[in-house]
């Protein structure tokens, strides 16, 4: 079924608009359906509308991804996103207000300052920006790998979570957190895992699953893959920071550069890629993880 997965994924690369995301969730939650999962949106509310995949409630281990789409940018500004957000930021709060407000005396300029921060604001959440129609790292990479997962593995103890709105500030991922924040729960989180060799886990002073996760690759290492565990920062987060103080790991792949371990090309045109085998090699090794954690489980056979 991955091979499908990802024929169905490929025409449907832009998910920003609105539209554009409902009828992805249609399409999430009808496979589910056709798999014969329990599914439902969760929250469902203006802010986020999360699929959930499985019994969230009685599940130990939640396994997601943001299904949302980024707008499009530049290349050099998506290969150097870090700094690029520190320059906007930078622009938008110090810099230009105060060029406004220098040649722009008076009544009017406090006007066209507060005008400016209302696009500024709408812009960086996506409301203004022009979506990027190519999109198959980032995420329709951690996307498939879940929907692969969820049609070969079965287990009560698994739930699979596609959240909404991580281009507007994490914010599916962080309402389940809050909706979960009493439950004791593990995460795993798959952002750009399509391209690249290098598999790395990241998480917060929380580093059980990451290192369960990497004893088991190392067990059954595959070539040309490798495997290493970091502790994440706020200068190098992903998606998995909205779970920071539950037992969690966020799973990238990355590759190397110029010495250096990089994602390249996602947020721009470029972003055509995912090598199957990276989903493949992810899917058997967190299947792994799953039967050494949870013992017996159902694995469904797909063409």
């Amino acid at each position: 079924m991955l091979e499908q997965f990802y024929e169905d994924i490929k025409v449907r690369q832009e998910r920003m608009r609105r539209r554009s995301k409902a009828q992805f969730r249609s399409y999430l939650l009808e496979q589910a359906a056709k798999l014969g999962l329990e599914s439902s949106i969760y929250p469902n509310s203006w802010a986020s509308k999360n699929v959930v995949v499985g019994n969230i409630h009685q599940a130990d281990l939640i396994i997601g991804a943001h299904y949302d789409t980024p707008p499009i940018m530049f290349r050099w500004m998506a290969n150097h996103l870090i700094l690029f957000n520190i320059v906007i930021i930078l622009m938008g709060w110090f810099i230009l207000p105060i060029m406004i407000l220098t040649f722009i005396p008076g009544s009017l300029g406090i006007w066209v300052y507060f005008a400016f921060i209302i696009f500024f604001i709408c812009y960086l959440m996506g409301f203004l920006a022009i979506p990027n129609r190519h999109n198959m790292n980032d995420n329709s990479s951690g996307v498939l790998a879940i929907l692969t997962l969820m049609s070969e593995v079965r287990n009560d103890k698994v739930a699979y979570v596609f959240f909404d709105n991580e281009e507007k500030g994490l914010v599916g991922s962080l309402l389940l957190a809050k909706q979960l924040k009493k439950l004791r729960k593990n995460y795993i989180v798959l952002d750009c895992v399509g391209t690249g060799t290098i598999f790395t886990l990241y998480h917060y002073n929380k580093p059980f699953i990451a290192d369960r996760l990497k004893m088991l690759f190392d067990i059954k290492s595959s070539f040309p893959y490798s495997c290493e565990v970091k502790k994440g920062g706020y200068l190098a987060t992903s998606d998995h920071m909205s779970f920071m103080h539950k037992n969690h790991v966020g799973i990238m792949s990355l590759e190397l550069r110029n010495n250096k371990k990089v994602l390249r090309d996602i947020h721009s045109r470029h972003d055509k890629t995912i090598n199957l085998e990276n989903i493949r090699v992810l899917c058997d090794w967190i299947t792994r993880y799953i039967g050494d954690k949870y013992g017996n489980f159902t694995r469904e056979k797909t063409e």
